[in-house]
C-alpha cells in the first residue's frame, strides 16, 4: 500500500515539474511538455495501481505446503509445482533483497506452462539468468528469508536448500 501511495506522489511531483517547468522555458514547445507530463503521470499511476492491486489481492503470495510450492506472487507466477518436480532451492542475494530460486527437473515444462508467449519469454529469460525459470523475489512478500526457509524445511525433507 505504501509503495502505491509513494508512486502516486512521485508521479504528481514529476508531473508538476514537467508541466509547470515546461511553461517557464522556451526551447521546447509547451504542448510537448504538457503531453509528456500527462504520459509520465499516467505511467506512475499505472505502476502505483498495480502495487495497490497486488496489495489487496488476497490470493497473491507464495504458498508452501505438503504438496509443493504454489507461486501466485506476480502475474507471471508459476502456480503449483509439486515437491517431486523440484531438485533444489537457493536463496540468492541481489543488493539488499533475496530471490528464491527453485531448480526444477523439467524447466521446459514450466516454461511451456506460462499463460502466454510474453510470460514464456520472461520465464525463458529467468532460465538464462538464473539457470531456472522459477525465480521468486522475496521483497514483494510480507515475510522474510528465515520464515521461508523454515517453511521449506518443514514441508520438504528431501529438498536441498542452498544459501
Amino acid at each position: 500500500m505504501l509503495k502505491a501511495v509513494l508512486y502516486f506522489l512521485a508521479g504528481l511531483v514529476v508531473f508538476s515539474l514537467i508541466y509547470y517547468g515546461g511553461e517557464k522555458q522556451d526551447y521546447v514547445n509547451t504542448n510537448v511538455t504538457k503531453v509528456l507530463s500527462v504520459v509520465v503521470f499516467g505511467f506512475f499511476g499505472i505502476v502505483g495501481a498495480t502495487f495497490l492491486k497486488n496489495a489487496r489481492d488476497q490470493n497473491a503470495g507464495l504458498y508452501i505446503d505438503h504438496k509443493g510450492i504454489d507461486d501466485q506472487t506476480t502475474n507471471i507466477g508459476i502456480g503449483m509445482i509439486p515437491w517431486k518436480e523440484i531438485k533444489a532451492a537457493q536463496f540468492k542475494k541481489e543488493g539488499r533483497h533475496y530471490k528464491l530460486l527453485f531448480f526444477v527437473k523439467k524447466p521446459e515444462k514450466v516454461i511451456e506452462g506460462g499463460m502466454n508467449k510474453a510470460v514464456q519469454r520472461l520465464l525463458e529469460r529467468n532460465k538464462e539468468d538464473y539457470q531456472t525459470p522459477v525465480v521468486i523475489d522475496l521483497s514483494i512478500l510480507i515475510t522474510n528469508k528465515d520464515e521461508v526457509m523454515d517453511a521449506l524445511n518443514e514441508f520438504s525433507k528431501q529438498l536441498e536448500i542452498r544459501e
